[in-house]
């Protein structure tokens, strides 16, 4: 709708969620048979478990929290997969939400820092200078805003903002240099430094056609 697109990109919304959706659906059919009776024994066994879970925090906080469903992971349409292990990346995720603190000092989420469009985020020791560096014109056509993340003091202006230690702060970890592609939808386009920035944006770019 803004023109930042042709309209071949809607194509990959079905490509990126599908496997995510398949999932679901067997998590939804197992539960099905798992919580339909078949005779006494299943019935009361099913009560006995449901009762002990119920007195055992960790247990309750995982079904109560609904831990079991499947995490959406993408491995197909707008995004350029990255080096990282399966298990380790963030390109096709959704981005973590951590607590930050932007020059002012004050505490936000990341997301309110970030704003609504597309996003380019440096993770320290990525900086300004690097994000200044990105030139390539898909980045303008993209309006993406440009944030420092940083484990160490930030200045005074709000695209630089400080992350506390906490249980996010490992997931960003693995990207320290790197910058972030985070799209409208909060998940993670791309990862790259400075120096592959072209390439990445030149695939990007087909993808956008």
């Amino acid at each position: 709708m803004k023109g930042q697109s042709g309209v071949s990109l809607l194509d990959s919304y079905e490509a990126e969620r599908r496997d995510h959706a398949w999932s679901l659906i067997r998590m939804a059919i197992q539960i099905g048979w798992v919580m339909v009776p078949r005779n006494w024994f299943h019935t009361y066994a099913q009560i006995a478990f449901f009762r002990l879970a119920g007195i055992i925090p960790p247990v309750r906080d995982y079904f109560v929290g609904m831990k079991f469903k499947p995490v959406p992971r993408f491995q197909n349409g707008f995004l350029c997969a990255d080096d990282l292990k399966a298990r380790d990346t963030l390109v096709g995720r959704m981005l973590p939400q951590p607590d930050v603190i932007d020059g002012e000092g004050e505490t936000r989420k990341l997301d309110d820092v970030l704003g609504t469009g597309f996003a380019l985020l440096a993770i320290s020791p990525a900086d300004a200078a690097d994000l200044a560096a990105l030139d390539h014109p898909l980045w303008a056509r993209l309006d993406a805003e440009r944030v420092v993340l940083t484990k160490g003091g930030s200045s005074g202006d709000v695209s630089t903002v400080r992350i506390e230690d906490g249980p996010l702060l490992h997931r960003f970890d693995k990207y320290a240099g790197r910058i972030l592609l985070v799209r409208p939808d909060r998940y993670v386009a791309a990862a790259f430094t400075v120096a592959d920035a072209d390439d990445i944006a030149d695939r990007l770019s087909g993808l956008m056609a």
